[in-house]
């Protein structure tokens, strides 16, 4: 039988005694009592020290997960103003592609009027002979 009263197994349950739950002596109920006791005790102390761990443990993870909030808050801020000056040469390249095309066009333009003066030209220094 264990010290907590109750049957280690059914066989033992079943056969014993009416009377022997009178066979418990006043010291042997007092070191029952005594032993639970300290049993409770010690389960208490193991929940406080794991309350006290997972205490330190959330704190820990609370300190990492705002770090990580704050790293979060500066990429975004980066990313924010990478945006703005990236728009930024956007226009300035379409507005350089828009002034570098209107210059070759224009080159094309004085190009195609010089060889149609030099045609002109040509034809009539020289004519055609029959």
């Amino acid at each position: 039988m264990k010290l907590s009263g109750y049957p280690n197994s059914e066989n033992e349950a079943r056969f014993r005694k009416p009377g022997a739950a009178a066979d418990i002596t006043a010291d042997d109920f007092q070191a029952q009592l005594l032993s639970d006791e300290q049993k409770r005790e010690k389960m208490v102390e193991d929940m406080i020290t794991m309350a006290r761990e997972w205490k330190e443990q959330s704190k820990i993870a609370n300190k990492i997960i705002r770090k990580d909030i704050d790293n979060i808050d500066k990429a975004n801020k980066t990313a924010d103003s990478n945006q703005d000056h990236l728009k930024v040469q956007a226009e300035r390249l379409s507005e350089y592609n828009k002034r570098a095309c209107n210059f070759w066009i224009w080159i094309m333009i004085i190009f195609v009027c010089f060889m149609f003066i030099s045609m002109v030209m040509f034809i009539r220094i020289f004519p055609r002979r029959y």
